[in-house]
């Protein structure tokens, strides 16, 4: 989905809302069996979302905005989202969302909280979990495919960002 926003026409809001609240509460309870409904659950609801965009069915529309309209930090965000799988330097996002490279970072971090290099790892980090979840694909090519450019720097950053490694995240899926 590239990091944009969608809306469900077919679903009601608050049936999604309270989806959300049970997984929440499930995950709240520490039970692997309860993890791996959520995990199953919200792979579902991605690629029910995803093949209804892939057949364009009026169902799912394209909320947001393109790059060249929007807040400077939706447009920093959507082509951080466009492009963290490959190397990013400041530069090249700052002239998308037409701003000085110093300028960027300092207003991202006011606006966010946090780095923008800190939100493109947890960014690529954020797709290894998906891709540690639900396949089978060797770490070196999730690692690369994530956007990192070592096997030392996924690591790292996972570890940093997760408490634990890419191999340990992934045998949590395995427990029954």
């Amino acid at each position: 989905m590239a990091g944009e926003f969608f809306i469900d026409r077919e679903t009601d809001p608050n049936d999604d809302h309270k989806l959300m609240q049970r997984w929440v509460h499930d995950l709240a309870q520490n039970d692997p069996h309860l993890r791996q409904i959520v995990v199953m659950e919200v792979e579902a609801k991605l690629r029910r979302y995803g093949l209804a965009m892939c057949q364009q069915k009026p169902s799912v529309q394209e909320y947001s905005a393109p790059s060249s309209h929007g807040s400077p930090i939706e447009r920093i965000t959507q082509f951080i989202a466009r492009h963290y799988q490959s190397k990013l330097v400041a530069d090249d996002i700052a002239a998308d969302a037409g701003l000085h490279p110093k300028y960027l970072m300092q207003m991202f971090k006011r606006n966010c909280g946090m780095s923008l290099w800190d939100y493109v790892q947890h960014t690529r980090v954020s797709h290894a979990q998906r891709l540690l979840l639900m396949s089978d694909i060797k770490l070196i090519d999730i690692a690369m495919d994530a956007g990192f450019g070592s096997v030392g720097r996924f690591y790292a950053t996972f570890r940093k960002i997760c408490g634990m490694t890419p191999r340990d995240y992934r045998m949590q899926k395995m427990r029954p």
